[in-house]
């Protein structure tokens, strides 16, 4: 008998992060639902019952913690694991989300092998490590600008993340390439920062979204997704 496919619904109204979390679960075998605000994530957790809901705590309609206090307070969903996350992190916050009954909190800036860490100790199944790249990139529009070395985590579709230990500006334009695993051929992209995220230990986690990339380069890296996204791979 084939083991279960377990289902994620990950809510975020930030499409980068949604992106590149949905492909970071998926590649870890899970079937992932998605919602872009605080009522749709109520919906589709009624409807779908899913094994493990994600809640970014700063949506539209109602925040993370409410949201997992709506859903406490229904029958169906009241023992679905909820883990909360934020880009922001205070005593404050973490006092809500226990106030709520949130199965647990996770910072953004710790990155998604943390938020993995937290579903696969939750669900009680092995963790899968994430993939990580060496990519080499330079900030386009700086004088004297060279080019940086950082760590490529959470690759997907539409962008991935990067840890480095300078902080870039948010918005700046790069150009990236990078090897994946198995191949010969550098990716050659053009890249956006769509967000910045200091960690405590002074390094940065910067989000890029793609923005412009070569056809054949886009063709491999939709194959080698399409390869690594396949339960059980």
């Amino acid at each position: 008998m084939t083991q279960r496919q377990l289902k994620v619904l990950i809510a975020d109204d930030v499409q980068l992060d949604l992106d590149i979390e949905k492909t970071f679960f998926q590649r870890s075998g899970f079937r992932v639902l998605t919602a872009k605000d605080g009522d749709q994530a109520l919906a589709v957790a009624q409807a779908e019952l899913p094994d493990l809901i994600i809640l970014d705590q700063v949506m539209p309609g109602a925040a993370g913690t409410d949201v997992c206090k709506a859903l406490r307070g229904q029958p169906g969903t009241a023992g679905v694991p909820v883990i909360i996350t934020s880009v922001t992190d205070s005593p404050e916050l973490r006092e809500r989300c226990e106030e709520a009954r949130a199965d647990a909190f996770v910072p953004k800036a710790e990155g998604r092998e943390a938020l993995l860490h937290a579903a696969a100790t939750i669900l009680q199944i092995p963790e899968r490590r994430s993939l990580r790249l060496t990519v080499f990139f330079l900030v386009q529009d700086v004088v004297g600008a060279k080019e940086s070395l950082g760590k490529g985590v959470a690759l997907s579709e539409g962008g991935m993340g990067i840890e480095t230990t300078r902080r870039h500006a948010q918005g700046a334009e790069v150009l990236l390439r990078f090897l994946l695993p198995g191949e010969r051929q550098e990716h050659k992209v053009k890249a956006r920062i769509a967000s910045v995220r200091e960690r405590e230990n002074g390094s940065c986690l910067l989000g890029l979204e793609f923005v412009e990339m070569a056809d054949a380069d886009r063709k491999r890296l939709n194959q080698y997704l399409d390869r690594t996204l396949c339960v059980g791979a």
